[in-house]
């Protein structure tokens, strides 16, 4: 490993990006044990089906949080090894966009529904939604010098959440055919697809309008949050890559 890790800022940035590997798989596995022993709650609102209750224990797996962590953790680790490489770079920025995402989103609309009672819960989404994240922005701080943005960073982090849009919806369109699609699972509660942002309404028009809005929210938001952290840390533009992985 010596050979790879020269400096005391790829030591910082080997050691942060392993924590955030480690506690993130660590909370993973566990929160997987524990559903798998005490099962999964079903949901008291009668209005959509939890995602664990349609996708097994593997749901906290597939949480948009922990996708993004893990990408973050993996993306800190390979630039541990390649700080100089030109994609490894444009990618972590976009793991640090991802991550920013994961962190805005819970503190501005899900943390309020939060179950602040339970006391493994809050240091699960704490480490994962503040912690990590926090430590994605000191190494990007670090980084502030080389990283370079680049539009391959911008259609990285828009391009998982586009597709992360189109799996909650495929996965709310396959459990709710039943319920005449005015239910089905749920991965987050502002994204249930028949009372997208809590809006409860049977005005056809107004709920396809508001999911189309989240879908370009979500596809806008990589963009806006990449010129953000440009601006924060007056981060340079390079238009192409020109060395290889």
């Amino acid at each position: 490993m010596r050979q790879y890790i020269k400096t005391k800022l790829q030591l910082t940035t080997f050691v942060l990006g392993l924590f955030v590997l480690l506690i993130t798989g660590f909370l993973v596995m566990a929160n997987m044990t524990l559903s798998s022993i005490v099962g999964i709650k079903e949901s008291s609102d009668s209005f959509y089906i939890k995602f664990g209750s349609a996708v097994g224990i593997a749901f906290h797996l597939l949480f948009y949080t922990n996708i993004t962590n893990f990408f973050l953790g993996f993306m800190m680790l390979l630039l541990a090894y390649k700080p100089e490489n030109e994609k490894v770079k444009t990618v972590f920025l976009s793991s640090v966009i991802s991550i920013t995402i994961t962190f805005l989103v819970y503190w501005f609309l899900i943390s309020w529904t939060q179950n602040w009672k339970n006391g493994f819960g809050v240091f699960t989404s704490l480490v994962t939604h503040a912690i990590n994240p926090i430590l994605g922005f000191i190494v990007l701080y670090l980084f502030r010098k080389e990283v370079k943005i680049n539009l391959w960073s911008i259609i990285i982090s828009s391009s998982i959440i586009v597709l992360y849009f189109f799996f909650a919806l495929f996965l709310y369109l396959g459990t709710g055919a039943e319920y005449g699609f005015k239910n089905g699972a749920v991965v987050y509660k502002f994204l249930h697809f028949y009372r997208p942002f809590f809006v409860k309404t049977e005005n056809i028009g107004l709920i396809v309008t508001l999911d189309i809005l989240i879908f370009i929210i979500g596809a806008l938001i990589p963009v806006i949050l990449t010129f953000v952290w440009k601006l924060i840390l007056n981060l340079g533009y390079k238009k192409v890559w020109k060395n290889k992985i």
